[in-house]
This record gives structure tokens, C-alpha cells and sequence, in this order.
């Protein structure tokens, strides 16, 4: 079945998982601060274990983890900062 917005009758399509250039180039034009890191989506810990992070989420929250409590495989964006009260 095939779905159309009732106003313009245009047929809508779902949108399918980014491939990794699209999401690179997302995260380039639309995430990307100056100040915070791009990881590699690795288990590598880059930073000191005892570090605090600062991670960059999908939505507008970020949070702040010690380097060796995050699952580094899923971060994206991060920054370190000098304590977990810095904003």
C-alpha cells in the first residue's frame, strides 16, 4: 500500500538507514563543533581513562562520563572537559 499526503498527493516515503558517506556528511554540516573530537566508532579509549567526556547526542542533550564507563563504539562527538559540573 502505497501512502500519500493528503494535501499535495504526493506518495511519502520512508527514509532508510543513512549510508556511512550520507552519515558522515550529516554529521559534517549539521553536527561538527570546533571544539569537539570525531570518533572513529572504534572500542578504542582516545582519551585518559580517568578523563571526563563530554558525549554529543542525536537529540539536543549532551552528557558527562568518565572515558572508561562510555561504550565508546557509540560515540560520535565528544570533548574533554575539566569536570563533570563544566558546562
Amino acid at each position: 500500500m502505497i501512502s500519500h499526503n493528503d494535501i499535495t498527493g504526493d506518495k511519502i516515503r520512508t527514509k532508510g538507514v543513512f549510508s556511512k558517506e550520507a552519515e558522515d556528511r550529516f554529521d559534517e554540516i549539521f553536527r561538527k563543533k570546533p571544539e569537539w573530537k570525531k570518533h572513529d566508532s572504534s572500542d578504542t579509549i582516545p582519551e585518559q581513562a580517568d578523563a571526563w567526556i563530554e558525549v554529543e547526542t542525536w537529540t539536543s542533550e549532551s552528557f558527562k562520563e568518565l572515558a572508561r564507563n562510555l561504550e565508546w563504539k557509540y560515540v560520535k562527538f565528544y570533548r574533554v572537559v575539566d569536570n563533570k559540573d563544566e558546562k
